[in-house]
């Protein structure tokens, strides 16, 4: 009768653990039992059984029962046949000083002789035992040992049959279920086999596949590169991996990694495929990340540091590099990076973030000075974090920002606060901020006073219900200012058509933006001018009654009087909505837009101030040793926001091998690009502007240059083309009230370079773009 019995499961062979024959099933139960019951006829005993090492029951056929004591006894007795490799025979386990003491105890009824095979696979694993016993002393004849020992081998065969066959089954199984492209298949014929993986991904059936070849799921231009792999794994016998495209069931092919081997008996090929196209289009996807996160800290002058502390080894990023202004070869370490730091002050304030961070795992985030390679003090941002291990710091890192800009703004508006305070209350210009809904949220004293709403609470009121009047097609203008566009009049007496106001008014409709870089609303900008129309009028009168070049210089001081106040109104109008804003991040927008109009405002008076030099001949050209390559740079970097604002590709082009210094005078130099430059984004509305450095020639020395600005702008007609270089002289009227300027920006440029030997040159059509250039003939150097 086979039956199982429950065993010891802490017995010591059980220690070697192996888990890879499963428990029998009812077959295998079957031809267990045939097993022990032909173990009992061979050796003529009453008990036979078969232990499988990894489980925790006994197959046995038995005629008598088996009883607590017994199955422990058993389990002495194999415990000494498992760690043997031949027959383990005890005629009479009374006589075995072994057992002796322990069969005493149990009587006539306990086991006296025992027989038994480890049963050890083809890989020299034990994997379990055959034994056969007996209440009765005997010993097995040679006859019975070498049958016992047949059947012993016969068990071990079963068992691994049976272990082939699951696993067989489990390849069978991942073969399945597997989301990897699996196929066989032979070169000459179509596929033998493949898994459902791959016929979802082709849309072959079960049925059909096999008279599908390699050849028609493979794109054609792969296909040399599979027959190389082909004949690789044939010749050298190893697994070849390629790349290839597969067509999908959509019809689209699909980038497929293959892993090919060939089982030389049967001429079959293996290939494991894993469909890569999602996982490169991710990597794809994680190098563009990558990139943008690299131009974002690039942008943002935010540069990176980490210190190994086993190594003791800084490594600063390009951007930290940068900000300290250190070259190539300089070798960062703890010591030289904080004694970049401005003061012993805030040195030590330094050491003692990065001691407690070492010390504690204590972060850090400091905002304070350096003084950089350059001698330049600049404010930063260190902000330190520790990685520690079992109470041990193993690194530091963190991030290292230049604030300057914004720690300059910061600290001049809190300072200039108390002055702001007086400013804005004789502010002449008017100023109002509305949201997109054309809600006020910030609005200038003038404004109330020129409109009549003194006393009135206008903070989140309509800018429509306030101002009733306004037209179809002033709303219009609103929507296009909303949308991105910058709208302007000098002098519009309709701006405000239905209400009280009858005079001219100068206006400027722009939008505002959040920090994310969205629109959030309009600015308006306005300034009542119907007195300056009336004195210009007069001016007007005048003119004619005075010389050509008296009239000119009029016009030029009346186009100047607007020049001069719309910045300067702009300075004040943002000034006091700066004063009145509660919100840091609009407070930050007007500081920007005050010193973009004071930049502008610099730059009209630095005109009329070079031109006059230059009339009274009291300015010299002064040659000094310049980096050419780095002031084209700066020049390009200076108005490249000024072009972004306008959405204009600005870029520079210079010949590989023009020397790197020239001496000329760099400060007139970058004042005529900065001008060409700055004509050339003012009159061109879509496309680029290049700046061009050629050389024309070169000897002992010395070379020719050619500065060239190319826009795509409005173009100059040839009849007026000459007249540009005139003073106080732009070539249409129109496009003065359109793009303002005072017409003295090309007159300067072109004296200054008759200082350095040298004029400029002009190449336009009418919308197509102009071309501006000049030669200097300098003395030039690589080094």
């Amino acid at each position: 009768m086979l039956s199982r019995l429950q065993v010891s499961a802490n017995e010591e062979h059980r220690i070697l653990d192996l888990k890879v024959y499963e428990t029998p099933n009812s077959w295998q139960e079957k031809e267990f039992a045939r097993i022990t019951e032909l173990a009992c006829l061979l050796c003529e005993t009453p008990i036979a059984l078969i232990k499988l090492i990894d489980e925790s029951e006994i197959w046995h056929q038995s005629k008598v029962a088996i009883n607590t004591e017994e199955i422990l006894l058993i389990e002495s007795f194999c415990k000494h046949t498992i760690i043997g490799e031949v027959l383990f025979e005890i005629s009479d386990t009374l006589l075995d000083t072994r057992f002796a003491h322990h069969i005493a105890a149990k009587g006539d009824s306990t086991i006296r002789f025992y027989a038994g095979y480890p049963l050890i696979d083809s890989y020299g694993n034990t994997i379990g035992i055959l034994c056969t016993m007996d209440h009765m002393p005997r010993t097995l004849n040679e006859v019975q040992k070498r049958a016992f020992a047949l059947l012993k081998e016969g068990l071990v065969d079963l068992l691994l049959e049976k272990k082939q066959q699951d696993e067989f089954r489990s390849f069978e199984r991942m073969f399945r279920l597997s989301p990897h492209l699996i196929c066989i298949y032979r070169p000459d014929t179509p596929f033998l086999k493949i898994n459902p993986a791959l016929c979802k991904l082709t849309g072959l059936g079960d049925n059909t596949f096999k008279s599908e070849h390699w050849r028609d799921v493979i794109h054609p231009d792969d296909w040399e590169n599979v027959l190389s792999a082909f004949n690789t794994v044939s010749s050298d016998d190893t697994e070849v991996v390629i790349m290839t495209r597969a067509k999908s069931a959509s019809g689209v092919f699909r980038n497929i990694e293959w892993v090919i081997s060939l089982e030389h008996k049967i001429g079959h090929l293996y290939a494991l495929g894993r469909d890569i196209t999602d996982e490169q289009a991710l990597n794809k996807e994680l190098r563009s990340t990558t990139q943008l996160l690299s131009e974002t800290n690039q942008v943002g002058r935010i540069g990176g540091w980490d210190i190994d502390m086993d190594s003791c080894q800084l490594r600063w990023t390009e951007v930290t590099r940068e900000i300290h202004a250190v070259s190539e070869d300089f070798v960062p370490n703890v010591d030289n990076a904080i004694s970049f730091y401005k003061d012993e002050e805030v040195r030590k304030q330094v050491r003692e973030a990065v001691e407690n961070g070492i010390q504690f795992g204590t972060p850090w985030s400091l905002e304070v000075q350096i003084i950089n390679a350059k001698g330049t003090t600049i404010w930063v941002h260190s902000l330190g974090k520790a990685e520690m291990r079992d109470g041990r710091c193993h690194r530091l890192y963190g991030t290292f920002q230049d604030i300057d800009e914004k720690k300059k703004i910061q600290l001049e508006s809190e300072n200039s606060r108390a002055v702001l305070q007086a400013f804005v209350q004789h502010n002449p210009a008017a100023v109002a901020m509305l949201n997109r809904e054309l809600q006020y949220i910030a609005v200038s004293d003038a404004w109330l006073r020129n409109y009549q709403l003194m006393g009135k609470n206008v903070i989140g009121k309509s800018y429509y219900d306030l101002f009733p009047f306004i037209t179809a097609q002033g709303k219009a203008r609103h929507q296009r200012i909303l949308a991105g566009a910058i709208e302007q009049h000098p002098e519009d007496n309709n701006l405000f058509e239905g209400s009280e106001f009858t005079g001219f008014c100068s206006w400027e409709m722009r939008p505002w933006h959040l920090i994310d870089g969205n629109i959030g609303g309009i600015m308006i900008f306005t300034q009542d001018v119907t007195h300056r129309i009336e004195q210009r009028h007069k001016l007007i009168a005048a003119k004619i009654e005075a010389e050509a070049a008296s009239n000119a210089k009029s016009e030029f001081l009346a186009n100047m009087s607007h020049e001069l106040r719309t910045p300067l109104n702009g300075i004040l109008g943002f000034a006091q909505l700066a004063l009145h804003s509660g919100n840091e991040a609009d407070k930050k927008q007007f500081i920007d837009l005050i010193i973009k109009s004071g930049h502008n405002l610099s730059t009209v008076i630095n005109n009329i101030l070079d031109y006059s030099q230059l009339k009274s001949d009291k300015m010299a050209a002064n040659t000094e040793r310049t980096d050419l390559h780095l002031l084209i740079k700066e020049s390009i970097e200076e108005m490249m926001p000024e072009a972004n604002s306008k959405r204009l590709r600005l870029t520079s082009h210079r010949e590989a091998e023009i020397q790197r210094f020239i001496w000329t005078d760099s400060v007139r130099l970058r004042q005529v690009l900065q001008n060409l430059l700055s004509n050339a984004i003012k009159f061109t509305e879509l496309g680029e502007i290049v700046l061009r450095v050629d050389r024309l020639d070169e000897d002992d020395n010395f070379a020719t240059l050619r500065f060239s600005v190319s826009d795509t702008g409005v173009g100059i007609l040839p009849e007026n083309q000459k007249s540009i270089f005139e003073a106080f002289t732009q070539e249409d009227s129109s496009l003065t009230r359109k793009y303002g300027g005072t017409g003295l920006g090309l007159p300067v440029s072109n004296k200054l370079l008759h200082t350095m030997n040298s004029s400029l040159k002009l190449h336009s059509s009418p919308n197509v773009g102009s071309t501006f250039h000049f030669d200097l003939r300098v003395k030039a150097t690589h080094h």
